[in-house]
């Protein structure tokens, strides 16, 4: 949207601009930063009592298309304005028309002006990619640009003269057009209207305005048009309400994939408070809440990944690395979900080792990826295969399955966003429709391509990764984060600050049970105060906290003798690159994104220590 020539806009219905492109940037002047999530009428409150403000409210009101041509307050310049409803707002689109309001008004002065002005105008109009002409009162050709001469094909001389039907326009375009000239030299009012022509190149739509050219007795003499072609323009304005269309169903997916994990969590809650002395029934209401809380956590990584993917933000930490170890993790990954369904999984790697230059985690997210998806879209105890080969300079690797399969149309769509069956209410399984834009967007990362084949629904599926090999393999080098000079005997002091109640006094429960001597707090002076009396050997820090946030309150622990040899841990929510690197210069030794798993913290608060 931001290569359109035409300024873009969407509000929501708080009239909070929710999206605005590069041209409506440079007309405004104003950075799309600087306008999200603003209330468009304290942003421009002259358009407040105006024409503008009058079709804004009435495409919210009614829901209805509204278009418009005027100019604001203290503005001599006009625009034309189309505003359309979309989900819980507006989307709009404008263009500056000064430019063909001022070739109207100097068209309503052929009549007077001398021949060589008249010649003027014709070298000016000719130029001109819009395209002008003039007819007289009955309908018939008195001029044409060499614009208009090109989309039919045809010569001065045979327009000049001659009516719409008789230079063989389809009747019904024809007489509508006729009836437009009538009514402009009746009423001597200006019409505007969009029909879709024929030429050479096919058929396209083009906007028009019919305008009476008056002599000097007020008399209608003859008529003057400019049309545009507005088939790109139509089909960008398509787009966008579809992609407005797209969004509205990815929230409510996203609130029903969300829900849908949420209820079990619930229910074995309620399970685990209810089955006071049951074994049974609390170890299976804990086996819930572990896999529902796994499935949102993936979710919501999954989401965070393809917006920092977007956003050009993602980092690929390359090492030479064997395909063969990362399929075998990744089969690991999806093993759960694949022996859930009771599926039969093959591996086929060659004999001779895969090397290639890869972000070994990544490229395991996308085989997992694919994977998940082999086991979610085939039926009860189905077959999957996972074969790997080296063709010419690649490595080519294949996730088949025996399920649903695809239709061709959903096969050339497969890797959009938010790209799902046509009914959700109909699916028999979840998902917002964004893994498979990850895959995409993570191999495309690595140099490599992927792909979709299927015979058709109820035949299978199958994904094919194609990578580029190295040339040399060494063993990458792993390299952990800083660990400080920690007596073991101090492990057992661990401080928790987080200023949710809930997430620090759950935490500091976990880790009494794991024979820890815990304190919290929920602000960072609070544990900075607790810091100084306990004397911890580990600190666990949320980063965003009132007060003190954890980068402050990690530089002040550092800077007192007593916390120079804490291991410093940030659990946040906050884990992109840049919120690590924070995180490193803030003085902490590692950083988890919330929520941790147990079995990590376990590990890292029981390792042997340097």
């Amino acid at each position: 949207m931001d290569e359109l020539c035409d300024a873009f806009f969407a509000v929501d219905s708080a009239w909070r601009f929710t999206f605005v492109n590069a041209q409506a940037s440079r007309s405004w002047q104003r950075s799309p930063e600087s306008l999200l999530g603003r209330v468009m009428w304290e942003e421009f409150p002259t358009l407040i009592g105006s024409d503008f403000e009058a079709a804004y409210r009435r495409a919210a009101t009614e829901r209805v298309p509204v278009v418009l041509n005027s100019n604001a307050r203290g503005d001599t310049r006009w625009y034309e304005l189309r505003i359309f409803p979309s989900g819980d707002g507006l989307v709009a689109c404008y263009r500056d028309t000064t430019e063909m309001k001022q070739t109207e008004a100097a068209l309503r002065r052929v009549s007077a002006e001398s021949e060589r002005e008249r010649r003027t105008y014709h070298t000016i109009l000719s130029a001109a990619a819009d395209m002008h002409y003039v007819l007289d009162t009955s309908g018939r050709f008195l001029f044409a640009t060499e614009a208009l001469l090109r989309l039919w094909n045809r010569r001065d001389d045979e327009i000049i003269g001659r009516t719409l039907l008789e230079i063989d326009q389809p009747p019904a375009i024809a007489n509508r057009f006729a009836d437009q000239v009538a009514q402009v030299v009746e009423r001597r009012v200006s019409v505007r209207d969009e029909m879709l022509f024929a030429g050479d190149t096919g058929g396209r739509t083009f906007e028009y305005i019919l305008t009476p050219v008056l002599n000097a007795e007020g008399d209608v003499e003859a008529v003057t048009g400019a049309a545009r072609d507005t088939t790109a323009r139509r089909a960008n304005e398509l787009t966008l309400l579809e992609e407005a269309r797209r969004k509205d169903e990815f929230i409510a997916t996203l609130a029903h994939e969300l829900r849908n994990p949420l209820a079990p969590i619930r229910n074995a809650l309620e399970v685990a408070r209810l089955a006071k002395g049951n074994d049974v029934a609390i170890e299976y209401a804990h086996g819930v809440m572990e896999r529902q809380m796994s499935h949102m956590v993936r979710l919501i990584d999954d989401l965070l990944d393809l917006s920092r993917l977007n956003l050009g933000k993602v980092t690929l930490k390359l090492a030479p690395v064997e395909v063969g170890s990362i399929l075998e993790s990744a089969i690991e990954t999806a093993r759960p979900h694949i022996e859930h369904a009771g599926h039969s999984l093959e591996l086929s790697l060659p004999d001779e080792e895969l090397c290639i230059d890869a972000d070994a985690t990544r490229l395991m997210q996308v085989f997992a990826n694919l994977l998940n998806n082999a086991a979610k879209f085939t039926a009860q105890s189905g077959r999957v295969w996972v074969t790997a080969a080296q063709a010419d300079d690649y490595a080519v690797i294949s996730v088949r399955d025996n399920g649903i399969g695809m239709s061709q149309s959903m096969l050339s769509q497969v890797f959009e966003m938010f790209r799902q069956e046509a009914d959700p209410l109909n699916r028999t399984e979840g998902g917002l429709g964004i893994g498979l834009t990850l895959v995409k967007g993570l191999v495309q990362l690595h140099g490599g391509t992927v792909h979709a084949v299927s015979e058709g629904k109820g035949l299978g599926s199958e994904f094919i990764v194609r990578l580029p090999l190295t040339r040399t393999f060494h063993e990458p080098v792993l390299r952990g984060s800083r660990v400080p000079n920690i007596p073991a005997t101090n492990w057992h002091r661990i401080l928790v600050v987080d200023d949710n109640a809930d997430s620090a006094t759950s935490m500091s429960m976990m880790l009494n049970f794991l024979g820890h001597d815990t304190r919290t707090a929920n602000d960072g002076i609070r544990g900075l105060e607790l810091a100084e009396q306990f004397k911890p050997g580990v600190c666990l820090l949320d980063i965003g906290m009132p007060n003190l946030n954890g980068f402050e309150m990690a530089q002040r622990i550092r800077a007192e003798p007593w916390g120079k040899n804490i291991l410093l841990i940030a659990i946040s929510g906050w884990g992109q690159e840049h919120d690590q690197e924070r995180s490193r210069d803030a003085g902490f030794d590692m950083h988890f994104v919330k929520p941790i798993d147990p079995a990590t913290l376990t590990s890292v608060l029981s390792a042997p220590r340097k």
